[in-house]
């Protein structure tokens, strides 16, 4: 559930745009920190992972975006009316995943929220991050989770991040390593405020054979493994690396 912003918290903080059934590293980041926040006043961007993710047999599937929307924050951009883009995206899923063990279990719920947005006319970022609390509820990941949007922070990029922080009074953040490059470039912006930051690359974890590892959507794996999977997911972490 969405915490309501508020100061005085004491912890580790991790900042992600809220992506459309993102990959199970994004679940792990949100796990590693204390508190989590969705970059949801992000700017939109046509064609990328805030609509678009991979499932098995390298498909993609795509969410329907209305015209006009490229230049707006994912928390105002709006959902297509297509209906059949949406049978055509909910037909990739069931003909990729009918046959998975878990199938199923989760994918009516995730559907039926799908279905939701498009006739309440729910904004992008809302379902995404309505998709991504569901499956942090179902993975039993309890961090804190808030909205940028709520928290009226002011900044570019890196500075951004930080005085979303330092509102959260955090004492770290934790990035996806994704992002060394460009925080390698604004490295000034948090050691100005002696803020460390480390890396979670999970593709450094000590897999097993029955630890399953993919850049595909969530689904392909809460498809294929029951839920206990990420206990054993997390098992294989190892430390945190410091960056900054």
């Amino acid at each position: 559930m969405i915490q309501k912003y508020t100061s005085g918290i004491i912890n580790s903080v991790a900042i992600s745009q809220p992506t459309f059934l993102p990959w199970i590293g994004y679940f792990d980041l949100i796990d590693r920190s204390d508190s989590f926040v969705f970059l949801d006043n992000a700017q939109f961007s046509k064609q990328s992972w805030h609509q678009r993710n991979r499932v098995a047999n390298n498909d993609w599937i795509t969410l329907p975006i209305a015209k006009g929307n490229s230049l707006k924050p994912l928390s105002e951009v709006t959902l297509g009316k297509d209906r059949r883009a949406y049978e055509r995206l909910f037909n990739k899923i069931e003909y990729v995943y009918a046959d998975y063990a878990y199938f199923d279990k989760y994918w009516p719920q995730i559907r039926q929220y799908i279905e939701e947005a498009i006739t309440q006319d729910w904004p992008l970022s809302k379902l995404n991050i309505t998709i991504i609390t569901h499956i942090c509820s179902l993975l039993k990941i309890n961090t804190k989770l808030y909205l940028s949007s709520e928290m009226n922070v002011l900044g570019n990029r890196s500075q951004k991040l930080v005085n979303i922080i330092k509102n959260l009074n955090g004492s770290c953040y934790i990035s996806a390593p994704g992002a060394s490059e460009y925080l390698e470039n604004d490295r000034r912006f948090f050691e100005k405020e002696n803020l460390p930051v480390f890396l979670n690359d999970i593709v450094k974890y000590n897999y097993t054979e029955d630890v399953p590892l993919s850049y595909l959507s969530i689904l392909d794996t809460i498809f294929k493994k029951n839920l206990s999977f990420f206990n054993k997911f997390k098992k294989t972490r190892t430390e945190l690396n410091r960056f900054i």
